[in-house]
Order: C-alpha cells, then sequence, then structure tokens
C-alpha cells in the first residue's frame, strides 16, 4: 500500500512538470527572443574591488583598480585598525602587530573601500561640510553634479588567524609559495 502512495505521488509529479513545460512559451525555430536588460540581471561579484591573497606575513589584496584603498579590519582584543593604501599600493594585514609580536588567534572582519580621486577643491568642500547640519544634502547635489562617485565601492569579508597561519575562503595561498610575497610587498617590509 505504500508503493502505491509514493508511485501516485511521483506520477502526479511528473504531470505537473509535463504540464509546466507544455504551458511554457514555445519560440518558433529562428525567431528572435527579447534579451533580458543587463540592469535585471543581478550577478553576484564574489570581490569587488581586490583579490585576497595569504601569503607568509598575513593576507594582501590586488587591486582590480588603480585608485587609493582603505583597509579596515576589526579582530580580537578589540583591535580597530584602519590604514590607507595609496594607488598602485597593495593593502595587506599582518600576522603581527606593529611592534612584531603575533597577533591572536581569532576572526577578523574587514573592509576594504575604494578612496575616488577627487581634486583638491572638491576635497577642501567636504572638509568644510563636515560639521554642517545639511551635509547629506550637499553631498547628494555634489554627486548629481559629477564632483563625488554616485555610490561608495567596497569589499567586505572575514579571515582567521590560527597557530599563526590564514585561513580564508576563496583567497589565493601564496604561503606555501617560496616567492608568495609579491615584489611591491617585499620593498614596502624592507
Amino acid at each position: 500500500m505504500n508503493f502505491i502512495k509514493r508511485f501516485l505521488a511521483l506520477a502526479v509529479m511528473v504531470m505537473i512538470l509535463l504540464c509546466d513545460q507544455t504551458n511554457a512559451q514555445k519560440v518558433p525555430t529562428g525567431a528572435k527572443v527579447p534579451a533580458t536588460p543587463a540592469s535585471s540581471v543581478k550577478v553576484p561579484k564574489l570581490f569587488s574591488v581586490a583579490k585576497p591573497y595569504i601569503n607568509a606575513y598575513g593576507v594582501e589584496w590586488h587591486p582590480f583598480g588603480s585608485e587609493a584603498l582603505t583597509l579596515t579590519v576589526s579582530g580580537p582584543n578589540d583591535l580597530n585598525s584602519q590604514e590607507t593604501f595609496g594607488p598602485n599600493t597593495l593593502p595587506y594585514f599582518d600576522l603581527f602587530d606593529p611592534v612584531g609580536n603575533p597577533r591572536p588567534d581569532g576572526v577578523y572582519v574587514y573592509q576594504l573601500t575604494v578612496n575616488p580621486g577627487i581634486d583638491s577643491g572638491t576635497y577642501r568642500k567636504m572638509k568644510s561640510i563636515q560639521e554642517s547640519p545639511v551635509r547629506s544634502e550637499i553631498v547628494e547635489d555634489m554627486k548629481s553634479i559629477g564632483e563625488l562617485p554616485p555610490v561608495e565601492v567596497s569589499q567586505s569579508g572575514s579571515f582567521t588567524f590560527k597557530n599563526h597561519e590564514v585561513i580564508m575562503g576563496d583567497a589565493v595561498n601564496m604561503a606555501g609559495d617560496s616567492s608568495g610575497d609579491s615584489d611591491e610587498r617585499k620593498a614596502q617590509k624592507d
């Protein structure tokens, strides 16, 4: 009896699928199918700003553009670090703190934000409206006339330090490669 119920349930599901396919819109061979507008297709981007790489020193990000980037990292022991890296510079976060001590094991959360190239006049204007009660309206006006980019571009994620190693899901692991540290990074460390 149980077998018959399962068989009937399966038969009903197959019939539903067949009916859905039969009722689907049929397009004659050679007919043009209207394309879905690109703006309505959401393609998730794993890394919007830079690709992370793990090396013997920690994590470095290889930017897709040449703008300055700000790296903000939060982690164990109330760590809150923010550093801005100039154009064409690889942002990085070391396994060791500035005095050379290993950072504690744990989860670290990062955000990498693009700092758009803005001219000195726009920079001064932004500085002058920093405390203004109508700052948000002025910023929106500046975006509408092209003085500022329309949206902030950033990427965020996390990594784990454990036993002096970095664990980071989709990062490229260069830690085992003797040439894992980029030439630019070596020059910055020296």
